[in-house]
């Protein structure tokens, strides 16, 4: 197991899973190495395969908050939004305060159009670390999708003070004041 975590770093991923596949043939009620291979199959972007392992961890160790989390990944990943969120909010009862689930249920809701939702979940992540570039900017998103485009005029314009390098911020800012009808500032 431990070897098959050094090749998934070094992305020597059939190495990895050979690794993997192994300690769950020597040990088959350990989650952990379901787990492990799961987050192997997903980084080769085999996300059914990864799936496939994660529910097995879970099966295994149904209190596993990383387990529902890097499923709930793997479903967002090939549009599974729904089984995502249901993943993502099993994950958040076992981990409350894990600001990447939030961030990644957030995006799950948006992409279903429920963008109420979305902007709680980023909300919730703005209350653990203000500064989040990902939160502020996919709520700024979310609030350009429900047209309420000051709001996101104000969280682009936060993504742009904390990374001035943000092209996406730019555009999309300058997008919702395009909107509103605010073309010099669209443009400036």
């Amino acid at each position: 197991n431990q070897r098959g975590l050094i090749h998934d770093r070094l992305e020597q991923y059939v190495r990895a899973l050979e690794d993997f596949t192994m300690a769950i043939k020597l040990h088959k009620n350990n989650g952990v190495y379901y787990h492990n291979r799961g987050f192997t199959h997903r980084n080769k972007g085999d996300y059914e395969a990864a799936i496939s392992d994660y529910s097995v961890a879970i099966s295994i160790n149904p209190k596993s908050a990383a387990a529902y989390n890097n499923r709930g990944f793997a479903e967002r990943k090939i549009g599974l939004y729904d089984l995502a969120i249901q993943d993502y909010s099993r994950s958040l009862e076992l981990a409350p305060n894990n600001i990447k689930t939030f961030n990644n249920r957030g995006y799950s809701y948006a992409r279903l159009g429920l963008y109420d939702l979305a902007i709680q979940d980023y909300n919730r992540v703005l209350a653990l670390d203000a500064n989040n570039v990902h939160a502020l900017h996919n709520r700024g998103i979310s609030y350009d999708k429900m047209e309420k485009y000051q709001a996101a005029i104000a969280d682009f314009t936060s993504v742009i003070q904390l990374d001035r390098d943000n092209a996406n911020a730019y555009f999309n800012r300058g997008s919702a004041y395009d909107s509103i009808g605010e073309y010099e500032k669209a443009i400036g």
